[in-house]
């Protein structure tokens, strides 16, 4: 064996070493890519607007007026020339007991209500 050859041998064993290690991650990732190809593409835009999403989400139980159409349509109709006093008598006069609501949730309602709807000018 020659001078440079001594000296050349342990480079091309790590050459070929390296190569070889090269190869089996191209294997892996090629391996790896066909594998998850098409099982993380979650959509980017689900057609939510992210109102819609957290109305959707939230804890608890939506409040008993905007829960039933009919009632809500009923007090809308009435609060503006109505006291709340005058509306929850109203309300306890054509629904049924487990349809009624008090004062104070007519009135939390009527904030969230207001605080809600867009503010429109009158001239």
């Amino acid at each position: 064996m020659t001078e440079q050859t001594r000296r050349t041998a342990p480079l091309a064993r790590l050459a070929r070493a390296v190569a070889a290690d090269i190869g089996r991650a191209q294997n892996g990732m090629t391996e790896l890519s066909a594998a998850l190809q098409g099982q993380f593409n979650p959509p980017l835009n689900t057609g939510l607007n992210p109102a819609e999403w957290r109305a959707q989400h939230r804890s608890g139980h939506p409040p008993r007026i905007d829960a039933d159409p009919e009632l809500r349509a009923f007090i809308l109709d009435r609060i503006g020339s109505q006291t709340y006093d005058q509306i929850v008598s109203a309300v306890r006069a054509t629904f049924p007991a487990e349809r009624w609501v008090s004062r104070s949730s007519i009135s939390r309602w009527w904030r969230r209500f207001n605080r809600a709807a867009p503010y429109t000018s009158t001239g």
